[in-house]
Protein backbone atom coordinates (compact mmCIF):
# COMPACT_ATOMS: atom_id res chain seq x y z
CA UNK A 1 0.00 0.00 0.00
CA UNK A 2 2.71 2.60 -0.57
CA UNK A 3 0.99 5.55 -2.62
CA UNK A 4 -2.11 4.73 -0.55
CA UNK A 5 -0.06 4.90 2.69
CA UNK A 6 1.45 8.03 1.65
CA UNK A 7 -1.99 9.33 0.66
CA UNK A 8 -2.83 8.08 4.74
CA UNK A 9 0.19 9.97 6.32
CA UNK A 10 0.09 12.78 4.81
CA UNK A 11 -3.81 13.80 6.15
CA UNK A 12 -3.27 12.69 9.19
CA UNK A 13 0.17 14.95 9.44
CA UNK A 14 -1.08 18.12 7.70
CA UNK A 15 -4.82 17.69 7.67
CA UNK A 16 -5.46 16.36 11.01
CA UNK A 17 -7.90 19.13 12.51
CA UNK A 18 -10.16 19.14 9.74
CA UNK A 19 -10.84 15.35 10.44
CA UNK A 20 -13.73 14.31 11.80
CA UNK A 21 -12.37 10.63 13.27
CA UNK A 22 -8.31 8.81 12.46
CA UNK A 23 -7.71 7.97 9.07
CA UNK A 24 -8.46 3.61 8.94
CA UNK A 25 -6.37 1.97 6.68
CA UNK A 26 -7.54 -1.61 5.12
CA UNK A 27 -4.93 -3.45 3.35
CA UNK A 28 -3.64 -7.15 2.88
CA UNK A 29 -2.61 -9.36 5.66
CA UNK A 30 1.30 -9.23 6.61
CA UNK A 31 1.54 -12.68 4.09
CA UNK A 32 2.38 -13.27 0.73
CA UNK A 33 -0.81 -13.33 -1.72
CA UNK A 34 -1.01 -17.59 -2.71
CA UNK A 35 -2.25 -18.12 -6.14
CA UNK A 36 -5.29 -19.69 -5.50
CA UNK A 37 -8.70 -17.91 -5.54
CA UNK A 38 -9.26 -18.76 -1.80
CA UNK A 39 -6.20 -17.91 -0.44
CA UNK A 40 -6.22 -14.42 -2.38
CA UNK A 41 -9.99 -13.96 -0.67
CA UNK A 42 -8.62 -14.31 2.75
CA UNK A 43 -5.07 -12.31 2.23
CA UNK A 44 -6.62 -9.15 0.16
CA UNK A 45 -9.04 -6.57 1.42
CA UNK A 46 -12.65 -7.06 0.52
CA UNK A 47 -16.24 -5.18 0.87
CA UNK A 48 -16.43 -6.76 4.20
CA UNK A 49 -13.48 -5.14 6.05
CA UNK A 50 -14.16 -2.12 4.26
CA UNK A 51 -17.21 -2.05 6.10
CA UNK A 52 -15.51 -2.89 9.06
CA UNK A 53 -13.22 -0.26 9.04
CA UNK A 54 -15.69 2.53 8.32
CA UNK A 55 -18.03 1.25 11.48
CA UNK A 56 -14.59 1.48 13.42
CA UNK A 57 -14.21 5.04 12.30
CA UNK A 58 -18.04 5.72 12.82
CA UNK A 59 -17.75 4.65 16.12
CA UNK A 60 -14.71 6.47 17.39
CA UNK A 61 -16.34 9.83 15.71
CA UNK A 62 -19.99 8.67 17.78
CA UNK A 63 -17.90 8.14 20.97
CA UNK A 64 -16.35 11.52 20.67
CA UNK A 65 -19.00 13.44 19.91
CA UNK A 66 -20.93 12.22 22.97
CA UNK A 67 -18.71 14.28 25.06
CA UNK A 68 -17.58 17.29 23.18
CA UNK A 69 -16.95 18.33 19.55
CA UNK A 70 -13.04 19.58 19.00
CA UNK A 71 -13.42 23.22 19.85
CA UNK A 72 -10.61 26.22 18.21
CA UNK A 73 -9.64 28.54 20.60
CA UNK A 74 -8.24 31.62 19.48
CA UNK A 75 -6.23 34.06 21.04
CA UNK A 76 -3.22 36.11 20.79
CA UNK A 77 -0.11 34.27 21.82
CA UNK A 78 2.10 37.76 22.47
CA UNK A 79 -0.81 39.05 24.56
CA UNK A 80 0.55 37.08 27.96
CA UNK A 81 -2.79 38.11 30.40
CA UNK A 82 -4.74 36.14 27.57
CA UNK A 83 -2.42 33.81 26.48
CA UNK A 84 -2.58 32.53 30.29
CA UNK A 85 -6.00 32.76 30.44
CA UNK A 86 -6.47 30.95 27.23
CA UNK A 87 -4.16 28.41 29.14
CA UNK A 88 -6.28 27.96 31.72
CA UNK A 89 -9.20 27.66 29.59
CA UNK A 90 -7.71 24.28 27.36
CA UNK A 91 -6.78 22.99 30.58
CA UNK A 92 -9.80 22.42 32.20
CA UNK A 93 -11.73 21.21 29.45
CA UNK A 94 -9.32 18.94 28.56
CA UNK A 95 -6.49 19.50 26.48
CA UNK A 96 -7.56 16.43 24.08
CA UNK A 97 -10.57 18.37 23.33
CA UNK A 98 -9.23 21.86 22.73
CA UNK A 99 -7.10 22.95 19.68
CA UNK A 100 -5.03 26.37 20.04
CA UNK A 101 -4.55 28.78 16.72
CA UNK A 102 -2.63 31.78 17.48
CA UNK A 103 -4.70 34.87 16.17
CA UNK A 104 -1.77 36.21 14.48
CA UNK A 105 -1.25 34.10 12.03
CA UNK A 106 -5.75 32.83 11.83
CA UNK A 107 -6.69 32.32 8.61
CA UNK A 108 -10.65 32.38 7.44
CA UNK A 109 -10.27 28.45 7.04
CA UNK A 110 -8.96 28.01 10.45
CA UNK A 111 -12.35 29.66 12.04
CA UNK A 112 -14.56 27.50 9.75
CA UNK A 113 -13.05 24.09 10.21
CA UNK A 114 -14.57 24.01 13.76
CA UNK A 115 -18.03 23.83 15.10
CA UNK A 116 -16.93 25.15 18.33
CA UNK A 117 -15.03 28.31 18.68
CA UNK A 118 -13.50 30.31 22.19
CA UNK A 119 -12.19 33.85 20.97
CA UNK A 120 -9.61 35.48 23.28
CA UNK A 121 -9.21 39.12 23.37
CA UNK A 122 -8.28 42.01 25.35
CA UNK A 123 -9.11 46.30 25.25
CA UNK A 124 -6.62 48.39 23.94
CA UNK A 125 -6.37 52.08 25.16
CA UNK A 126 -9.69 53.82 25.33
CA UNK A 127 -11.90 50.71 24.04
CA UNK A 128 -10.23 49.55 20.77
CA UNK A 129 -9.54 46.60 19.73
CA UNK A 130 -5.65 44.95 18.85
CA UNK A 131 -4.19 45.51 15.35
CA UNK A 132 -4.71 42.10 14.98
CA UNK A 133 -7.80 41.40 15.75
CA UNK A 134 -8.83 44.62 13.76
CA UNK A 135 -7.37 43.01 10.57
CA UNK A 136 -9.61 40.16 10.61
CA UNK A 137 -13.01 41.49 11.66
CA UNK A 138 -13.61 42.35 7.45
CA UNK A 139 -12.30 38.91 6.74
CA UNK A 140 -14.59 37.56 9.62
CA UNK A 141 -17.77 38.85 8.14
CA UNK A 142 -17.28 36.82 5.22
CA UNK A 143 -16.59 33.51 6.46
CA UNK A 144 -19.62 30.83 6.30
CA UNK A 145 -20.10 30.31 9.68
CA UNK A 146 -23.49 29.09 9.88
CA UNK A 147 -24.38 26.91 13.01
CA UNK A 148 -21.29 27.14 14.50
CA UNK A 149 -20.89 28.19 18.74
CA UNK A 150 -18.51 30.72 19.72
CA UNK A 151 -17.89 31.76 22.63
CA UNK A 152 -15.96 34.46 23.91
CA UNK A 153 -13.59 36.14 26.92
CA UNK A 154 -12.21 39.20 27.19
CA UNK A 155 -9.76 41.56 29.70
CA UNK A 156 -10.68 44.85 31.10
CA UNK A 157 -9.20 47.14 33.52
CA UNK A 158 -12.90 48.50 36.08
CA UNK A 159 -11.09 51.15 37.18
CA UNK A 160 -8.63 53.30 35.31
CA UNK A 161 -11.48 52.05 31.98
CA UNK A 162 -14.66 52.37 33.74
CA UNK A 163 -16.21 54.30 30.51
CA UNK A 164 -15.33 51.22 28.09
CA UNK A 165 -14.52 48.64 30.41
CA UNK A 166 -14.07 45.45 27.95
CA UNK A 167 -15.29 46.59 25.17
CA UNK A 168 -13.21 44.89 22.86
CA UNK A 169 -14.89 41.75 24.08
CA UNK A 170 -18.14 43.82 22.71
CA UNK A 171 -16.53 44.51 19.46
CA UNK A 172 -15.14 41.29 18.83
CA UNK A 173 -18.86 40.27 19.61
CA UNK A 174 -20.74 42.35 17.28
CA UNK A 175 -18.14 41.37 14.58
CA UNK A 176 -19.42 37.48 14.94
CA UNK A 177 -23.04 38.25 14.95
CA UNK A 178 -22.89 39.91 11.90
CA UNK A 179 -21.08 36.94 10.16
CA UNK A 180 -23.77 35.12 10.02
CA UNK A 181 -26.14 32.92 11.52
CA UNK A 182 -24.51 31.30 14.51
CA UNK A 183 -25.10 31.60 18.30
CA UNK A 184 -22.88 33.49 20.93
CA UNK A 185 -22.88 31.29 24.06
CA UNK A 186 -21.15 31.28 27.10
CA UNK A 187 -23.38 34.43 28.30
CA UNK A 188 -22.00 35.93 31.87
CA UNK A 189 -23.36 38.02 34.70
CA UNK A 190 -22.31 41.65 35.84
CA UNK A 191 -22.67 41.20 39.00
CA UNK A 192 -19.31 42.02 41.41
CA UNK A 193 -18.29 44.39 38.59
CA UNK A 194 -17.71 47.75 39.00
CA UNK A 195 -18.09 50.25 35.78
CA UNK A 196 -20.00 52.77 33.79
CA UNK A 197 -20.18 51.97 30.46
CA UNK A 198 -19.46 48.71 28.12
CA UNK A 199 -19.85 47.35 24.80
CA UNK A 200 -19.82 43.89 25.73
CA UNK A 201 -23.14 44.22 27.45
CA UNK A 202 -26.18 42.16 25.91
CA UNK A 203 -29.42 43.10 28.68
CA UNK A 204 -28.05 42.42 31.64
CA UNK A 205 -25.10 39.84 31.11
CA UNK A 206 -21.59 39.93 29.48
CA UNK A 207 -21.20 38.73 25.86
CA UNK A 208 -18.45 36.33 27.01
CA UNK A 209 -16.31 35.87 30.06
CA UNK A 210 -14.84 38.76 31.48
CA UNK A 211 -11.94 39.23 33.46
CA UNK A 212 -10.13 41.87 35.10
CA UNK A 213 -6.75 41.24 36.19
CA UNK A 214 -6.00 44.43 37.67
CA UNK A 215 -8.66 44.58 40.11
CA UNK A 216 -9.83 41.45 40.93
CA UNK A 217 -6.94 38.80 40.00
CA UNK A 218 -8.39 36.52 43.15
CA UNK A 219 -11.22 35.68 40.97
CA UNK A 220 -9.91 34.65 37.63
CA UNK A 221 -9.53 31.35 37.93
CA UNK A 222 -13.20 30.80 40.24
CA UNK A 223 -14.91 32.45 37.02
CA UNK A 224 -12.97 30.42 34.49
CA UNK A 225 -14.05 27.03 35.88
CA UNK A 226 -17.79 27.99 36.28
CA UNK A 227 -17.51 29.46 33.10
CA UNK A 228 -16.34 26.20 31.70
CA UNK A 229 -18.58 24.51 33.40
CA UNK A 230 -21.36 26.17 31.44
CA UNK A 231 -19.36 25.27 28.18
CA UNK A 232 -19.32 22.12 28.66
CA UNK A 233 -23.49 22.18 28.66
CA UNK A 234 -23.79 24.59 25.71
CA UNK A 235 -21.04 23.45 23.31
CA UNK A 236 -21.87 19.77 23.44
Amino acid sequence: MGSVGEIAAGIGSDLFRYLDAPVQRVGSTFTPVGFNPILERAVLPDADRIYEAAKKAVGILIKDERFMKKIGLFYAANAVKTSQVAKKIRKVLGAENVDIIPAEQAWGNDFEAYDNLIIGVSTWFDGELPTYWDELIPELETLDLKGKRVALFGLGDQVNYPDNFADGLGLLGDAFEKAGELSLVGFTPTKDYSFNRSKALRGNEWCGLVLDFENQSEMTDGRIKVWCDRLRAELL
